[in-house]
């Protein structure tokens, strides 16, 4: 090491040299600073040169785990939902359960897996589509092959689909949902979902800019006093929509999150009430 060397030859080396005629020819007088100065030049040349603390001997090293977020798959370890070109890949690796493997399979495989996923009341959400209602009844049965560790209901949706609800049950498991729906087109499976999911945003974020206005805050958007007042009693004010910062057909995981959402003023209404005044006159 160029540094340790460069320091050892700034260091002072005393010489003594001390004569003892008395003493027999194998022996030699040591001067103590003399040893003290050499273990230090040679400590200064080694990395390790810093004591071991003396409170606690063992080595010092940082436990990674509490930084690593974990959390169980959805239908247990050993069985990956994958989207390849839209549609949902099952891959199961050796040692997963033989009765969940075959259902997952059976049921999911070649589906719709769509490219939405929120969270809804701590669950995770995650939407599959399958055009052939025709599908439903066998599906059920074979999903309910899973009783005990999933539950399955079955509801009629407004727009003429069917739906299937899949959660785990059970100390330990994954807090989602799989929601499949049947007879519907996936493309406009995911416009109704992202636009529920924009009004699910624009309604948490009025909350929070009600919330930072009446602790004293400016809030977001632009405010007049009179403005102020009516976010507190209403908690919206008229002639003020909320739109999205970031396309979220292009970003669907944006959809739901308040953060996205931006107040501007509704220039469409402006538009209108000008249009029907000037038909009036």
């Amino acid at each position: 090491m160029m540094g340790s060397r460069y320091i050892t030859n700034m260091i002072f080396q005393p010489k003594v040299e001390l004569t003892a005629p008395r003493l027999t020819p194998d022996f030699e007088v040591l001067s103590g600073l003399q040893c003290i100065i050499e273990k230090i030049s040679h400590k200064l040349a080694d990395m390790n040169f810093v004591p071991t603390p003396l409170l606690k001997m063992e080595p010092i090293t940082r436990n990674l785990l509490p930084r690593v977020s974990y959390k169980r798959g959805v239908f247990g370890e050993g069985v990956l939902i994958s989207r390849v070109d839209g549609k949902a890949l099952i891959s199961v690796v050796d040692g997963a359960n033989n009765v969940v493997e075959d259902v997952i399979t059976t049921v999911f495989n070649n589906s719709y897996f769509l490219d939405v996923h929120f969270n809804i009341h701590d669950q995770d959400v995650f939407y599959f589509v399958k055009d052939n209602t025709l599908k439903i009844r066998d599906d059920l049965e074979e999903l309910r092959r899973l009783s005990g560790k999933f539950n399955v209901s079955q509801d009629e949706t407004n727009d003429q689909g069917l739906e299937v609800r899949v959660h785990a049950v059970g100390k330990g498991s994954a807090q989602a949902v799989i929601v499949l729906r049947y007879g519907v087109d996936p493309n406009q499976e995911r416009i109704k979902l992202l636009k529920h999911a924009h009004k699910r945003a624009a309604a948490r974020a009025w909350e929070r800019e009600k919330a930072l206005v009446a602790a004293g805050w400016e809030g977001r958007g632009s405010w007049t006093e009179e403005e102020k007042e009516e976010l507190i009693s209403h908690g919206i004010v008229d002639g003020w929509v909320a739109r999205d910062v970031h396309s979220v057909s292009k970003y669907p995981q944006l959809a739901d999150d308040p953060a996205n959402i931006v107040f501007v003023r509704d220039t469409r209404r402006k538009r209108r009430k000008s249009g029907r005044a000037r038909h009036r006159s």
